[in-house]
Order: C-alpha cells, then structure tokens, then sequence
C-alpha cells in the first residue's frame, strides 16, 4: 500500500522535471543573452539556484522513498481525518494530471526548442560558458563542495538546537523541557508524562509528519486552536500542562507522536535519535 507515498513521491518528480525544463530553456537563452542579461555573476548565481533546487527536491525524493506507511494509522475519528483521508485520493488525481502537463510540456520543450538548437552549429559565448561550467563544475565536485556545506550549515543547526524541546528520562515518565524566548531572554518550562499516561509513541522524519498532518489528521482548526490556546495558558502559569503540543521542527530533529486518552504531543527533539525514549516506554509496557 503506498497511497501516502505517492503523492510526495510524484509530486516531488514533477518538479525536478520543471527544474530540467528551466535547465534547457536557460542553456537555450545562455546562447544569445539579452542586453539585460549579460553579466557572468548572473550566469553564476541562476545555476546555483537551479542546483538548490535539484538538492532539495533529490532530499525530499529520497526521504519520501522512505516513508513507512505502518506509521498513518490514525485514532481520531472526525469530519476532519475524514476529510484527509478521501482529500489523498483527490491529491493523487490532481498530481498524476499534474504529472502529464508537466511531461507534456518537457517533451515539447526538447523537442521544439533544445533539439533544434544542438542540431545547428552551436556557437558558446561567455555566458554559456560560466553556466555550463558552473553545472558541470558542481557535478564532478559534488561531494566535496557538499561535505564543505555541511560543515558550513552545522553551526547553524547546532544554534537552534537550544530551541528545540528536549527531554529528560525519568523512572515513572519522561520530563519535556519547552525552550522559548521572552523579552529576548530564553527560558524553560517543563512538562511531565507519566507512562502510564501513554497509549502510543511513534516516531517520524520530516517528510514521514508533514504526511500525517496532512492525511491522517487533517486540517482540524480545533485541535489547532487548542494547542495554541493550552501552550500560552501553560506558558503564562494558568495551567499545570498542556493536553495538546504541536510544535514546529526543523527537519533534521526526529518528530515524535506521543498519545494517550488526554494526551496530543506532536513535537520534534534536539536529538540525533529517541530511541532511549522508545526503549524506555517498551519496558515499562512488558512490567504491565
């Protein structure tokens, strides 16, 4: 079964041809810029922006071939997991539709214009070359140039670490520490779940979340306005702990779905993984 995988999966295809599209048509432009377009820099800096976007889309491909399914069971029954889950179906239609346009228009645009150009006597000029060079320049190199940026883009990650929510294990539970910014100071409040207080945990990456708000739990604005509601009662000290806790997690951070009978916590963790958290819950359910 692979309903939640293929919207993503498709959807994430379809753009990397409209990425290929551009490739092409800038290649084609690159050949004779006009009197605006002539800077090298901005021959630099289009496929820079092309190979960003190729990066991307190849991450979210990627970690959508890796969604496991078993995880989209959803408890809540209501108008509005209805509506997500008849709205998958709807989404797929409206993709695969997407789909052809899209290898329509790639098909016409090689055929018609890139084809036509690479059978005539090419003549490069200086713009063609920076964007030539640039693509293939990255391509030969990716690793290295990758490896560097990722040492570039680690401090930034490691700086929002410290507002992420982390947690502590406890004997009888797992202590949630909420890290926020007031009047420019950051603080802490913390949160308590008793195991006992749990039904289930599950564990998600980030394309695997975005999924199961968008399919199994749907746009439910109640639910939305409660968490926004219980977060600012518990962070103002009107009550002991929120029932519901959906946070906004950067995608490198694990998001864990923990449920119980008044429980909603749908939150990432500054940790590499949780599965201490996981082996922790398993035995405390084998004591049961």
């Amino acid at each position: 079964m692979v309903r939640f995988k293929a919207n993503p999966v498709l959807t994430t295809v379809a753009l990397i041809m409209i990425g290929l599209i551009f490739l092409q048509l800038l290649f084609v432009a690159s050949l004779n810029p006009s009197e605006g377009a002539t800077s090298l820099f901005l021959w630099f800096i289009i496929p820079v922006f092309l190979i960003a976007f190729f990066e991307g889309n190849r991450w979210y491909f990627l970690k959508s071939l890796k969604i496991d399914e078993s995880k989209f069971k959803s408890h809540r029954k209501n108008l509005w997991t209805m509506f997500a889950y008849s709205f998958q179906y709807i989404n797929a239609v409206r993709t695969i539709f997407g789909m052809v346009l899209v290898l329509a228009a790639f098909c016409f645009v090689s055929y018609f214009i890139t084809i036509p150009v690479l059978l005539k006597e090419i003549v490069l000029t200086n713009q063609s070359y920076m964007y030539l060079g640039t693509i293939c320049t990255y391509v030969i190199l990716r690793v290295p140039i990758v490896n560097i940026l990722s040492k570039i883009i680690k401090p930034i990650f490691n700086f929002s670490k410290k507002y992420v929510p982390s947690y502590v294990l406890k004997k009888e539970g797992i202590e949630i520490s909420l890290n926020y910014i007031e009047i420019g100071k950051k603080k802490i409040k913390n949160i308590f779940i008793g195991y006992n207080e749990i039904d289930e945990i599950r564990v998600f990456n980030f394309v695997e979340a975005k999924e199961f708000l968008k399919y199994s739990i749907g746009p439910d604005a109640k639910l939305a306005m409660k968490n926004i509601k219980q977060r600012m009662d518990f962070l103002k000290g009107k009550i002991p702990r929120p029932n519901i806790l959906i946070t906004d997690s950067i995608s490198i951070w694990p998001i864990v779905f923990i449920k119980g009978p008044n429980l909603f916590y749908f939150t990432g963790f500054n940790k590499k993984n949780v599965n201490d958290l996981l082996d922790a819950y398993k035995k405390y359910k084998k004591k049961r």
